[in-house]
């Protein structure tokens, strides 16, 4: 699975998002992106694996950080690029907006650059 880095920003209750942010280490959610038209969706959705940061700043706001990468390999993993938008889905309710921070790309580059 390729991984890139995201910023997660959990949507409140109030505006039809979670009443909480998820619990545990990791989070499967379908995603679809900014500017995707609903038939689009419905026919070309997929699913993203968030793992986040263990950090006490991730478990007590509503933005936070993970790794996020498709559960499949088929799956057009091109479009995580940074600055990439969009919304995690838990059936038809949108409960958070995502950012691409860094790219798989860069991710690589920076695991090697630290060893």
């Amino acid at each position: 699975m390729k991984k890139v880095f995201v910023k997660i920003t959990w949507k409140s209750a109030e505006l039809g998002g979670r009443r909480a942010a998820p619990e545990g280490a990791s989070y499967v959610a379908v995603i679809r992106f900014k500017g995707q038209s609903e038939a689009d969706w419905k026919k070309n959705a997929w699913s993203l694996r968030l793992e986040f940061l263990d950090t006490e700043e991730n478990k007590r706001s509503n933005t936070c950080y993970a790794f996020a990468g498709f559960l499949s390999d088929t799956a057009p993993s091109e479009l995580l690029t940074p600055d990439a938008e969009f919304e995690l889905y838990e059936g038809n309710r949108s409960v958070a907006e995502v950012q691409v921070l860094l790219s798989n790309r860069l991710i690589d580059q920076l695991v090697a650059h630290a060893a």
